[in-house]
């Protein structure tokens, strides 16, 4: 994680304030959804989706900017089940992700051949804050 902001106008006006394009998850006015067909596909229109995401913010108005861990769009390592089952012990829930120890993560990375910009001390930071959450 690289910044919490309380909201989501928070939020977009720090990535304004740093050059940067609005993510999609950003629900702000002016940041048009995404086509449906880039949706989960669980509703049945745009507007469905984008209330639905809007109700989400006004509940839980709080926005984290990431940096990703790993990110290959081209040609992006398979995953099998049987690679998650090696990795964590069983196939992890994608839609609300659990907390992943570090070992996993890097049981995963070895798995796929995956090359990542994880560092150990960026592992054991972020194991660090997880302890601090719970």
């Amino acid at each position: 994680m690289v910044r919490r902001f309380e909201n989501h106008g928070d939020a977009a006006d720090w990535y304004h304030g740093q050059g940067l394009a609005l993510p999609s998850n950003c629900i702000v006015a002016g940041n048009a959804p995404v086509p449906l067909d880039r949706t989960d596909g669980w509703h049945s229109s745009l507007e469905a989706w984008d209330r639905m995401y809007r109700a989400k913010a006004r509940s839980c108005p709080v926005f984290l900017a990431c940096r990703p861990l790993f990110l290959e769009l081209t040609e992006p390592p398979i995953v099998t089940e049987a690679i998650m089952m090696r990795s964590f012990g069983r196939v992890p829930a994608t839609r609300t992700p659990p907390v992943v120890p570090p070992e996993s993560v890097r049981r995963l990375l070895a798995e796929t051949g995956a090359e990542a910009r994880l560092t150990l001390a960026a592992l054991v930071r972020h194991q660090g804050r997880q302890e601090q959450e719970r």
